[in-house]
């Protein structure tokens, strides 16, 4: 006998909570051993540098970085897997509340209503308890923005034919549907900041002289290091590291200004680039069958 859409969902919740309940105790596991690692490295580092072993030390200062390193990306993984199984969790519960229709805590869109539009108020296409909220699985402001303007604005009856097949094609495919809201989950944004880092996309360059500042970038810190060891191990004067350490102060105050007006432009559209990321990359590894699908798929590879 086949299932209920809500014995369905409430299957699914009970698959990802016990998903999560299992990468949370990984989680913790590699919690602790980071923490042990960094403890007993430091142990070592203060150990050798007594015992005026700098062989050894400058040996733990430059594994540590790479090491810990290494632990941090793999922690990283595993906390992604859990969060996606939390979300793939909240997803079927959210699905189990459309279903019933209890759709209070769904985004309401209320910032689309327009009194004088000729029939969204009154079908409640925006707003508590309307149709984008049940219709509505996105992660970023475009994505609704675009949702709110198919709900608003009339389309040709082929667009609406190829939009259904899609709609069949998709209808199929849960698990992966669910796979691709859970990764735009990860990392969705509350506000759009899409429009701020397309202008600074058109904006001309802030540093001129690209090369120069490249090769300084790679250049200056290798000499800055290798001053602090020659003058660890080979007994050269202490003004050696700190000229090169001056250098590469001057060289970070000409371009602080520029790099802190990039970072201001960008790091906020940070969440919504991760997001289109992932859920595009979920795109391109599946198989679709709708043309309309197929063109989207084509235009992201």
């Amino acid at each position: 006998m086949e299932q209920t859409p809500i014995a369905l969902y409430q299957d699914q919740v009970l698959k990802f909570q016990q998903e999560h309940q299992s990468w949370t105790a990984s989680f913790n596991k590699w919690s602790a051993i980071r923490t042990i690692f960094f403890i007993l490295s430091l142990i070592a580092l203060v150990y050798f540098a007594n015992e005026r072993n700098y062989e050894v030390v400058v040996a733990i200062v430059f594994l540590f970085p790479l090491l810990f390193g290494i632990l941090l990306r793999y922690h990283n993984k595993i906390r992604y897997q859990r969060d996606h199984a939390l979300f793939l969790g909240q997803i079927n519960k959210d699905e189990i509340s459309r279903v019933e229709g209890r759709l209070k805590g769904f985004y309401p869109g209320n910032e689309y209503k327009d009194t004088k539009h000729p029939y969204t108020s009154d079908l409640d296409i925006f707003g508590d308890n309307s149709l984008f909220q049940l219709l509505n699985r996105t992660n970023t402001g475009p994505a609704r923005d675009l949702l709110a303007q198919w709900l608003r604005l009339p389309s040709e009856p082929n667009i609406i034919q190829e939009r259904q097949k899609a709609v069949k094609d998709l209808s199929v495919k849960m698990a992966w549907r669910q796979d691709f809201e859970a990764s735009g989950r990860h990392f969705a944004e509350d506000q759009n900041h899409l429009s701020t880092l397309m202008q600074w996309i058109r904006e001309p360059l802030l540093l001129k002289k690209k090369t120069l500042y490249l090769t300084s970038l790679i250049v200056m810190p290798a000499l800055a290091v290798a001053s602090i060891l020659f003058w660890a191990l080979a007994d050269v004067s202490f003004y050696l590291p700190l000229f090169f350490l001056v250098v590469n102060l001057l060289i970070l105050k000409t371009t602080f200004s520029a790099a802190a007006e990039i970072t201001e432009k960008t790091s906020k559209s940070l969440k919504g680039l991760k997001a289109y990321e992932a859920m595009i990359r979920k795109i391109e590894e599946e198989s679709f069958g709708a043309d309309r699908l197929k063109t989207l798929q084509s235009n992201f590879r």
